[in-house]
């Protein structure tokens, strides 16, 4: 089992998206989690941060339909 941590942080407005993944070598499993800072709402606008961690998602959920 190998993990990494991958953190968005908008520094001007004190932001983050953290994302946790765990990857089994062995069966080619990828998971992860996502944890949004407190003052995080999904009901807001992306910012900057929260754009490209969208879009790093995104290419991630794409490799798996493949």
């Amino acid at each position: 089992m190998e993990k990494a941590i991958v953190t968005f942080k908008n520094p001007d407005a004190n932001k983050e998206i953290v994302i946790d993944f765990t990857y089994d070598k062995e069966s080619s499993n990828l998971d992860y989690n996502i944890k949004l800072s407190d003052n995080y709402s999904l009901k807001e606008n992306l910012d900057f941060a929260g754009f490209l961690a969208n879009t790093f998602l995104a290419y991630l959920q794409a490799q798996e339909d493949e």
